[in-house]
């Protein structure tokens, strides 16, 4: 009952304040858009109901001659951000005619229950020429209120509210006189209740005197036997009316009683009702603390997904770099390999071009001390010796950093040595012999790059290294 009685009083609120807020609403509209040569009016209802359908009249009157008139209007419903078309044509498509009227049509849409609740919008455009020159003209009117309830309902809703608070109010009185006589009661109770206990201390005081005076007339028995019968006659009816009185006393204590229980039933119920309101009042505002929670930790939400997408563009381009570096790295190791590679070849052939060319020498017996120190001496760069190479005279080569020497272009061709092919480096006799070795294509070495291109690939290199820092190994 009580909470048929809270949704009651809901209700009655909420439509007292939508009336409050649209004290006076027509069940039409009118609306135009106009210059001094046509006027497009527009009429219709002041509000929709949503799961129903409604019509718009258009009328067009021409103030002076027209030709190509094109009148266009669009329906929409609007609900916040959210478009919803409705109706979108031509109306009048090119017309042409003196002043008058153009056209009286109706159009229209349906809202089904699927739309949201909001306002219906209308655009009129319309486009025409007069006396050779064109005029273009639209206009945006906010039409229909849509809603569940119409005004007609709500002020039902209303109206039964307005009885149902009647009611709870005859009920509030009746209560209240209620309480009022029930009051009384108790007062009245309570003053028979204080005149019963001064009515019993006088008994108590007379008994106590009648006491006395039996105790005074034990020492008269004698003498005074028949007036003891007589007092004793009236102390017995003393006592049947005391105990009359102590029944009544009862059974006004078991109705105060009564009375008392009732009236803390009542304080209990409205002890109850109390606790329910502040319940209620509670529960509101620890609902605002958590929406105003929610909202703060929903910024601070916003907050942190920008500082990490930040942080995660900014852990994009480092490793962008460092691949970058990464790559460098790689290609200067390359380049330095294939250098390390070509001067440990070269080396190895001049040094054995270099020990072959002192035995022979030493071995030679027409040849001076003068010419075995020539001939021990390591010559400034490749020299021919004694001859034609083709014909197996040695050629002398200088043993460079690394204890590296190079096979000379003409041996090499000889023996059929190219570049990245395996040679086996022999030393027997105090010679040292170099046997090119057959080993399939795809074993290899990468080719070696001639001297120019190593001279260039290192100062490209060293450019590069003077550009850009090497990346941490």
């Amino acid at each position: 009952m009580r909470t048929r009685y809270l949704a009651s009083f809901l209700v009655l609120v909420i439509t007292v304040l939508v009336i409050s807020a649209h004290p006076g609403h027509a069940t039409t509209f009118i609306s135009s858009v106009h210059d001094e040569r046509l006027t497009v009016t527009l009429t219709y209802p002041a509000e929709v109901k949503r799961g129903t359908c409604f019509q718009v009249r258009l009328e067009a009157f021409a103030h002076s001659p027209l030709s190509r008139l094109n009148v266009t209007v669009r329906l929409e419903l609007r609900s916040g951000a959210s478009v919803f078309p409705l109706y979108s044509a031509p109306v009048v498509s090119m017309w042409s005619g003196p002043s008058g009227t153009v056209t009286n049509t109706l159009v229209g849409g349906c809202i089904t229950t699927s739309h949201p609740t909001g306002v219906v919008v209308a655009k009129v455009y319309f486009e025409y020429i007069h006396s050779g020159n064109e005029f273009n003209l639209s206009n945006l009117f906010q039409m229909s209120f849509v809603r569940d309830q119409t005004y007609e309902e709500l002020a039902t809703l209303y109206g039964s509210a307005s009885s149902e608070i009647g009611n709870l109010r005859s009920a509030l009185n009746e209560a209240l006189r209620t309480i009022g006589s029930l009051t009384e009661e108790v007062r009245r109770l309570r003053s028979e209740v204080e005149r019963q206990r001064s009515e019993i201390l006088a008994l108590q005081r007379e008994r106590s005197e009648l006491e006395n005076r039996l105790n005074a007339l034990n020492a008269l028995y004698a003498q005074l036997r028949r007036d003891y019968d007589t007092l004793q006659s009236n102390y017995e009816r003393l006592v049947r009316e005391h105990a009359s009185l102590q029944t009544v006393e009862l059974n006004l204590r078991r109705s105060y009683e009564g009375l008392v229980r009732a009236h803390e039933q009542l304080l209990e119920e409205f002890a109850r009702l109390k606790e329910e309101m502040a319940t209620l009042k509670a529960l509101h505002e620890d609902l605002k603390s958590r929406h105003n929670a929610l909202s703060v930790a929903h910024d601070e939400s916003v907050r942190t997904v920008g500082t990490l997408r930040g942080a995660l563009e900014e852990r994009g381009r480092q490793i962008e770099v460092l691949n970058a570096m990464l790559d460098n790295a790689l290609r200067e190791r390359t380049i330095f390999s294939n250098v390390v590679i070509g001067q440990a070849l070269g080396l190895g052939g001049l040094g054995a071009l270099y020990l072959l060319e002192r035995r022979r020498s030493r071995r030679s017996p027409g040849s001076t001390p003068r010419e075995r120190q020539n001939h021990d001496s390591p010559p400034s760069s490749t020299e021919r010796t004694n001859g034609d190479d083709e014909n197996g005279s040695a050629l002398v080569q200088r043993v460079i950093s690394g204890r590296r020497i190079t096979i000379p272009k003409p041996i090499a061709e000889r023996l059929g040595v190219r570049v990245g092919d395996l040679v086996e480096v022999l030393m027997a006799d105090g010679y040292l012999s170099v046997k090119p070795l057959t080993r399939p294509a795809d074993d290899r070495l990468p080719p070696e790059p001639a001297e120019p291109s190593r001279r260039s690939s290192s100062t490209q290199l060293s450019r590069q290294d003077q550009a850009q820092p090497r990346s941490p190994a």
